[in-house]
């Protein structure tokens, strides 16, 4: 994931995302 890395901001929406994905 370049993105996460490139745009730190986004990971927190990405964190998000995953845990949904997760539940």
């Amino acid at each position: 994931m370049n993105a996460m890395t490139e745009m730190p901001a986004p990971l927190v929406f990405t964190d998000a995302a995953a845990t949904k994905v997760k539940s």
